[in-house]
């Protein structure tokens, strides 16, 4: 309770300096930036409420506002992208129950009308009817029933299977009931003019929905290829420049059994090039990663919608051929047969409107998302003098595959490695940690994301795995791997839009606690230097020296020792002074307890005379002489 109170108010006077200096500051944005920063211990965001410092507060508003001053900054553009995509990206159930609640609530000033209705008449039976006839169009939205064309096929589907004595009955039902008929009742229409429609004998106002979902489904894919394909292409300049401008110190030789070679990775620098765009770079690689992650669980969903598409179209198909089956060559068929057959069809059409629906809330996900890169500019131009006519690698030449002899090797260290010719290898199914990026080159580039060469081979640490660009990041990290997972750890607090992007809540919540990650024994291995050397020991470190009075036995000791006492020439002598006198014990002598009987006065009592007053004068008398007389005797007078 207290850690919420404290970031209520944190927003609250974020968003007030924020308002003051006209930046664009939303309360909701700057509660999930300042939960991405809670992470972080040294910020004391989730303090007791005996542990909020003022101080505190007030180092964590001026950062907060000195980042939403540069609303173009590529870590509040990640930030912003990742909160509207957490808020606006529901899963297909949420989805389809909000849009249906939202139009059930449009409906319910008419299903009251008509549950409430008690006709008498044959005119407000005919109203009902109409009632029902509107309610049935819209259930479906199969068109509007103010049109006459509409309302007459509806009124016809309708009559087939609802007359005068159904309607009668219906008015009798409870509240409960008639919402249910009624919606029996809607299906059955919906069901009846959508095989008239397919058999071309009706279907005024209703649109093709298998039509137009297939070609809005391919027609959103494209879109989102090609966006995605953009995006790619500038991740692949992006990433190929932080690759040939970080270069990994190929001094040492790499050997297995070399236990103490260090590589370094070392930031080269081209003439016209400042760290400052380096660092921007970096950051942008984050912020179309982030992009590209999120468009994929969009082409995700589009590929699952395509699915859901075959599958509809395949009941509707079966469907209908059970319609036709069914009703060739028949005059009647049972109501108890050719009904559920109806509400089928009402089934799959409803199953059409909400892929529609689902389809409609990705397609703006997806638009909204480009709407916070169309700011981001990149001098492609400097771009060019880092990648300096090199080849520009996308992520499928990063994976290629290589040949058996460039593997890792299958002792490295202490840790366990799986080979492409391993059984075990199956990218399908193994879980590549940090997305598949090389956390070595993360962690000593501080933010380059470096997609890893699974080919390479999979390093599984603490039952996770790990895959590198190079066998040096994949030696470096074999090495030290706790104090690299430990800096990365670390680095991510420091850059909180890589929590969301590399799928690092949990771990984040995990050492939410610990101040410092890295402990000085992991810093003291990687920093010591190590070198062979040879010692060679004295022959005799200490000169020769021999003491002749030297004595082993300690009863000589205690011969000397009486001997400097001249015992018999002494005397002992006592002294007792106010100190010891504790130390020694004394008597008293006291008298022996005894019962003693003491003797009170007796207890004893007095008689008093009862108290007597006469009233005279209150007969006989006609004045006011009246007066009280006092007839008790006196105490002295028995």
């Amino acid at each position: 309770m207290a850690m919420e109170f404290f970031i209520k108010n944190l927003c609250l006077e974020i968003q007030q300096e924020c308002i003051e200096l006209q930046y664009d500051c939303h309360q909701n944005f700057m509660t999930y930036y300042l939960t991405q920063l809670a992470f972080d211990p040294l910020w004391n965001l989730f303090p007791k409420m005996n542990e909020i410092v003022r101080e505190d507060a007030l180092r964590i508003i001026k950062f907060a506002v000195a980042k939403m001053s540069n609303q173009t900054c590529p870590c509040i553009i990640t930030l912003k992208i990742q909160f509207y995509f957490n808020c606006n990206f529901e899963s297909r159930h949420q989805i389809i129950d909000v849009d249906q609640s939202n139009f059930h609530k449009r409906l319910v000033p008419l299903i009251e009308e008509i549950v409430e209705s008690k006709p008498e008449s044959v005119s407000q039976y005919d109203m009902l009817l109409k009632q029902i006839i509107y309610y049935s169009t819209l259930w479906r939205g199969l068109g509007n029933p103010t049109f006459e064309k509409v309302y007459n096929e509806c009124y016809h589907a309708t009559t087939s299977f609802l007359d005068s004595s159904d309607l009668q009955a219906f008015t009798h039902y409870k509240q409960e009931d008639k919402c249910t008929q009624l919606n029996v009742f809607a299906q059955i229409t919906a069901g009846v003019r959508i095989f008239n429609w397919t058999c071309k004998k009706g279907g005024e106002g209703i649109d093709n929905l298998p039509m137009l979902l297939a070609q809005n489904l391919s027609e959103f894919k494209l879109d989102l290829t090609q966006r995605l394909q953009s995006v790619m292409d500038k991740i692949d300049i992006l990433t190929s420049a932080m690759d040939y401008c970080f270069i990994i110190d190929s001094t040492a030789v790499y050997r297995l059994d070399a236990m103490h070679t260090e590589y370094k990775q070392s930031c080269e620098l081209p003439e016209g090039i400042e760290y400052e765009e380096i660092e921007f770079f970096k950051d942008m690689i984050i912020v179309y990663r982030q992009i590209e992650v999120f468009s994929r669980q969009i082409l995700d969903v589009v590929e699952q919608m395509e699915n859901n598409y075959e599958d509809y179209t395949k009941r509707f198909q079966n469907c209908l051929d059970s319609f036709h089956s069914l009703t060739h060559l028949k005059a009647g068929v049972p109501t108890r047969v050719i009904f559920p057959m109806f509400i089928e069809l009402d089934n799959i059409w409803e199953c059409y409107q909400n892929e529609i629906v689902y389809m409609k809330r990705m397609y703006q996900i997806m638009v909204n998302l480009d709407v916070y890169i169309k700011d981001c500019s990149i001098n492609f131009h400097k771009l060019e003098i880092i990648i300096d006519d090199r080849d520009i690698l996308n992520d499928a030449d990063r994976s290629v595959i290589l040949e058996e002899g460039d593997y890792l090797e299958e002792q490295l260290f202490d840790v366990e490695i799986i080979q492409p010719t391993s059984k075990d290898f199956n990218l399908k199914e193994l879980k590549l940690e940090i997305l598949g990026f090389d956390i070595w080159r993360l962690v000593e580039s501080q933010g380059a994301l470096i997609p890893g060469n699974p080919n390479l081979g999979i390093i599984v640490f603490d039952n996770r795995n790990y895959v590198f660009s190079t066998k040096q990041s994949a030696f470096m990290f074999a090495k030290y791997p706790t104090k690299i997972v430990s800096e990365m750890l670390e680095l991510v607090r420091k850059k909180v839009e890589l929590i969301t992007l590399l799928q690092l809540q949990e771990d984040m919540r995990r050492v939410q606690t610990l101040k410092q990650l890295v402990s000085t024994t992991q810093m003291a291995e990687s920093t010591v230097a190590h070198t062979n050397a040879d010692v060679q020991t004295e022959l005799h470190a200490v000169e020769k020296n021999i003491d002749y009075k030297y004595k082993w036995n300690i009863w000589d000791h205690k011969r000397a020792a009486l001997s400097l006492c001249d015992l018999s020439h002494t005397s002992s002598k006592q002294v007792n002074t106010e100190a010891l006198r504790g130390i020694f014990s004394s008597a008293t002598q006291t008298y022996a307890s005894k019962d003693v009987a003491m003797q009170t006065l007796q207890d004893a009592y007095t008689n008093t005379h009862t108290p007597q007053t006469y009233f005279f004068g209150l007969r006989g008398r006609k004045d006011d002489k009246q007066f009280i007389m006092n007839l008790t005797k006196p105490p002295d007078k028995s």
